[in-house]
């Protein structure tokens, strides 16, 4: 039949019975619903809402404990007025801090930042103005070589524009010697 379980079926399955995992299924913690978040009516009803004032008249009656947050452990400090009187007391509270002290410490923390951030700025404005006059310096040095090319490319100029008249010159038919004389007379001029 189908659908229906027969027999011979539930034999195997009463046969082989599951072995429980160390670590849970999915389907297991899914049927279990213990993930889901439990809201009862109880704790919705069960706020209590506090006025200013209420908390105002609370902190003036409650007496304020300061905590002494130095050092590797933290140790409530017992106002002056509350010490006990009597000297055989094994325990020594801790007197209350000095006025300013936090501050004192924030304010030279501050200081000593804003010193290191100081000479950190000095230092890069100066390397920078040395750059400026290492590059003022080689830009000098450059016009003044590019100065010294240019002359050399006049000179040389020159020198090619004689020759290439000497040379129209003995190629006219002049002797070495006559276009020599042209070309000093030329160059006296």
């Amino acid at each position: 039949v189908r659908g229906l379980p027969t027999p011979l079926d539930t034999k195997k399955e009463t046969k082989k019975e599951p072995k429980e995992a160390l670590v849970p299924t999915a389907d297991a913690l899914l049927s279990q619903k213990s993930w889901k978040k439990s809201i009862s009516k109880k704790e919705n009803k069960q706020r209590n809402f506090i006025s200013y004032q209420d908390v105002v008249v609370q902190q003036t009656t409650a007496p304020s404990t300061i905590i002494d947050m130095r050092g590797p452990t933290s140790t409530p400090i017992i106002p002056l007025a509350k010490l006990p009187t009597n000297s055989t007391s094994t325990t020594t509270p801790t007197p209350p801090p000095k006025v300013g002290e936090e501050l004192l410490y924030n304010i030279t923390f501050l200081c000593n930042s804003y010193e290191d951030q100081l000479k950190s700025t000095h230092s890069f404005v100066s390397s920078t103005s040395s750059k400026v006059t290492s590059l003022a310096n080689d830009v000098h040095q450059l016009q003044s070589s590019l100065q010294k090319q240019n002359e050399k490319i006049d000179t040389l100029t020159q020198v090619l524009s004689i020759l290439n008249t000497m040379e129209q010159d003995v190629s006219v038919g002049r002797s070495r010697k006559e276009a020599e004389e042209i070309l000093m007379t030329q160059l006296a001029s």
